[in-house]
């Protein structure tokens, strides 16, 4: 039996690798990161900030079924450049690259504020680099705006995982 092809961008990172462990017998594991030294069998090197790297790595996996997109900049104190780049320019280019490669499934977590255990949220807007701001309000608004543009439902993942 053929396993469905999964790819987790960010794998190298506390979520990618649990779900690494979790999901190997289930899915023939595909992943990418920017912190890897080397690429090895169904881990590639790859900034998802540009497009070229990350449509690359999706053209190197035929029949690609499901990504769980982890990838970007957790830290909390992040600027808005970084965040700007990693989280919400990768995130489209994420997005980008599974349509045009026909990926059915995708499913985006962004964990930067419940991973430290801290929220801070305002009811003022928020502004790029405003110091010790977390920008992860920002990001995560996009990466939920670009789910929508590209046709998903809530529910297309609930049988993935």
């Amino acid at each position: 039996m053929t396993l469905p092809k999964l790819l987790i961008t960010g794998h190298s990172g506390l979520i990618g690798k649990i779900l690494w462990r979790g999901l190997a017998d289930a899915f023939e594991l595909h992943g990418v990161d920017i912190c890897l030294d080397e690429q090895t069998g169904n881990v590639f090197r790859a900034d998802i900030s540009n497009f070229e790297q990350i449509n690359a790595v999706f053209e190197r996996i035929p029949e690609l079924a499901c990504v769980v997109h982890l990838a970007g900049d957790p830290r909390v104190e992040a600027d808005w450049q970084s965040t700007l780049m990693n989280n919400v320019v990768g995130t489209r280019n994420v997005y980008e690259a599974a349509k045009a490669h026909k990926v059915k499934r995708i499913i985006f977590a962004s964990s930067n504020p419940r991973y430290r255990g801290l929220r801070r949220f305002s009811s003022k807007p928020a502004y790029p680099g405003k110091p010790g701001q977390n920008h992860d309000a920002r990001s995560h608004s996009p990466g939920r705006i670009l789910w929508r543009q590209q046709g998903c439902r809530r529910g297309d993942c609930q049988n993935v995982l």
